[in-house]
């Protein structure tokens, strides 16, 4: 994913934290389907957590 592709997804879920008119469930995933287990290790290890 290249910074301007971050960048996009960071004011993507901004605005739909900030909207009004949707009171319920947004869908904002990145249409990429992943493993639930795989994005907790890489989240781990990108934030340098030791568990």
């Amino acid at each position: 994913m290249t910074d301007e592709q971050k960048k996009l997804r960071k004011v993507q879920v901004a605005t739909a934290v900030c909207q009004e008119q949707i009171n319920g469930i947004i869908n904002i995933c990145s249409g990429c389907p992943e493993k639930m287990s795989d994005r907790v290790e890489r989240f781990i290890s990108e934030n340098g957590l030791k568990l």
